[in-house]
């Protein structure tokens, strides 16, 4: 995976999704951990943090290895879409649980102060 690794009994623990998107989050989670995917997006618009391209291009590579061999290539561009949009989606989620961890901590000092 273009010098991006994952030890194989943590890649084994993958092949049962049997879905491109769910298996794309489960990539992006072991590859790039839920605090950098809370931190940073696909795109890195916004003045957020870009996810690393290598790690992403390696997920690409991947999914469209297990799930994309007999799609003609509009197919997988759509079926890529589709799991890149679920990488910025997750990214989205854990940015706004963080934002609203960080509100209720800063609510829970000023009400112990």
């Amino acid at each position: 995976m273009l010098g991006v690794t994952l030890p194989m009994d943590e890649y084994r623990c993958l092949q049962s999704v049997n879905q491109p998107t769910k298996f794309t989050l489960a990539l992006a989670e072991k590859l790039y951990g839920m605090e950098q995917l809370s931190t940073a997006t696909v795109t890195g618009k916004d003045a957020t943090k870009k996810l690393d391209p290598q790690i992403t291009l390696a997920i690409k590579n991947e999914v469209l290895r297990v799930f994309g061999s007999h799609l003609s290539g509009e197919e997988k561009a759509k079926m890529w879409n589709s799991c890149s949009a679920s990488i910025a989606g997750k990214c989205k989620n854990l940015r706004y649980a963080r934002k609203k961890a960080l509100e209720l901590q800063g609510t829970l000092s000023n009400i112990n102060a």
